[in-house]
């Protein structure tokens, strides 16, 4: 069964196609508030920015699921005024430096463009062109018809529009917007018979800030959490060195979690998922213990301890200018979510399945 549509599809591009850096998230969840208006029972804003939808059960609810997607992306800071057309900036959640150099980006809610100089290869050494420049050394350049219009504090974001590559789609917020459609649909679908609150939290990418406070609010009996993973196929990757922490690749269907560095995930969780996936013969592919981690590294630490399991699009050149996901991958995924909230319970629990 084919899960995403065109329309599907238009809602990632609008969504991916807004800058929405950690603190600075308004514009992403005006625009999946209006995605959901008419569609929920209930929606509110928290003081830290986290947005809540509740689709309510048909009678008792047997359960109260709280599912999480984060709308922040990784982007930049202007840390300094100038009287030139050169501005230093920050770097807001984890970007390797490497990728920065001559790329384009927006600056401000008035999206003035700019570019990232470097020094170009005229004008350096060949040392020099062997040694990683640090974001201290790089500026936005925005021209001197610029100057004055952007201020410290000002948020940068890549100017990277929404496109198709193949059987797949290249954009600059994959992570976690494709998270954010998947959790907009669920809600948009969700079964009758359990409470289903779906947060969109915010500042995920600077310590999972949003989901400590939601994870209070809610005190759910149960949580997902839905965002991309790292794919490591392209070629040149090293699979056997001891840095490369995941094992996922395109076409191989969703990611289920095991260890990260924040969450051991509970056997149990694991295992009534892997049992759907194989039931309904979707492939999936569990992401080996070791680093990063998810909203869920937050949420089962608090309010006495939650279940919480995360399920990820695999997705190539994450935080960089550029990620890449391929369309089957995100449909298995949404398939396998689908299936997830019919058949969840609280049973996955049970003392005689320890």
């Amino acid at each position: 069964m084919e899960y995403v549509n065109q329309e599907l599809v238009k809602k990632l591009e609008t969504l991916c196609n807004i800058s929405g850096l950690p603190g600075n998230e308004s514009s992403v969840r005006k625009a999946i508030r209006k995605e959901l208006e008419g569609c929920v029972d209930h929606m509110h804003v928290d003081a830290i920015g986290n947005l809540y939808a509740e689709k309510k059960a048909k009678g008792n609810a047997k359960l109260r699921v709280m599912i999480a997607a984060h709308m922040d992306e990784v982007g930049f800071m202007i840390v300094n005024s100038s009287e030139d057309e050169f501005y230093e900036f920050r770097v807001l959640g984890g970007i390797d430096p490497r990728v920065l150099p001559a790329k384009s980006v927006l600056i401000g809610k008035d999206g003035i463009k700019g570019v990232i100089s470097p020094r170009t290869a005229h004008l350096t050494k060949a040392e020099e062109r062997k040694q990683v420049v640090s974001v201290e050394q790089l500026r936005i350049n925005v021209g001197k018809e610029n100057t004055g219009k952007i201020n410290a504090g000002d948020y940068v974001s890549f100017d990277t529009q929404f496109s198709s590559m193949g059987e797949g789609f290249v954009a600059k917020a994959l992570d976690d917007r494709v998270g954010c459609v998947n959790l907009i649909w669920l809600l948009q679908h969700a079964p009758d018979d359990i409470d289903v609150i779906g947060v969109f939290t915010v500042q995920e990418e600077l310590g999972l800030r949003g989901a400590t406070v939601a994870a209070n609010q809610v005190k759910p009996d149960i949580a997902l959490v839905l965002d991309t993973t790292p794919s490591i196929d392209p070629p040149l990757m090293d699979s056997e060195d001891e840095n490369t922490v995941y094992n996922t690749r395109l076409e191989h269907g969703p990611v289920v979690y095991t260890v990260d560095r924040g969450q051991i995930h509970d056997p149990r969780y694991i295992q009534f998922i892997v049992d759907i996936a194989e039931e309904m013969e979707i492939p999936f592919q569990k992401r080996q213990p070791g680093g990063g981690g998810t909203d869920g590294s937050a949420i089962h630490l608090q309010a006495g301890g939650i279940p919480c399991q995360s399920v990820s699009v695999p997705v190539r050149y994450l935080h960089t200018p550029r990620s890449f996901m391929r369309l089957d991958d995100w449909n298995h995924t949404l398939q396998l979510l689908n299936a997830m909230l019919i058949n969840i319970s609280t049973d996955i629990f049970d003392e005689e399945q320890k």
